[in-house]
């Protein structure tokens, strides 16, 4: 048994390439979380990084290359690119995806799950989003599991720098059990 990490939400998506799943801009998505977890406090964020060239409810024209697409309590969207350019380069060095071999109670996670920053209220994504069903964890949950299974080799350094852009950054990162 194993589970791959993956930065962005693409991974719990059953098209990874589809530039609407369900009819929900990509975007959307990011913004759904805070809806399912009635998120109210204004300084929480999510952020994803996706390609200007996504349909996006928050986009503006004219927007090229990757994006840094934040999400909060009622406002939100792409950073502009000087305020956006130091998370780039954190998220362009990251690995965007690594896998970790284990027992399944070593990760404290569901089969897939969805790892956002500190203080998010423990949530269940519906089967109905293009996302779910998934589990929403803070990345505490797993970030010590991981740790001890540094023994393992590079893919757990990976999985940590991952969560490290989760936990400090705020870009969430899926959890997909195999």
């Amino acid at each position: 048994m194993s589970t791959t990490f993956s930065l962005g939400l693409g991974a719990l998506l059953s098209n990874p390439d589809d530039e609407k799943p369900g009819g929900y801009c990509r975007d959307e998505l990011l913004f759904s979380l805070l809806d399912y977890g009635k998120v109210q406090k204004p300084y929480y964020e999510l952020r994803e990084v996706l390609s200007a060239d996504l349909p996006m409810a928050s986009g503006s024209e004219g927007e090229v290359g990757e994006l840094v697409v934040v999400a909060r309590p009622g406002v939100g969207g792409p950073l502009r690119p000087e305020i956006a350019e130091h998370l780039l380069r954190k998220w362009t060095r990251a690995p965007k995806s690594a896998t970790v071999a284990a027992q399944p109670s070593k990760f404290d996670l569901a089969d897939r799950s969805i790892l956002v920053p500190e203080f998010f209220p423990a949530i269940e994504v519906p089967k109905t989003s293009p996302l779910g069903p998934a589990t929403v964890s803070c990345p505490r949950v797993v970030r010590d599991a991981v740790r001890a299974l540094a023994h393992q080799g590079d893919e757990s350094a990976e999985v940590i720098a991952m969560l490290t852009l989760c936990a400090v950054h705020g870009f969430v990162v899926c959890a997909v059990r195999s």
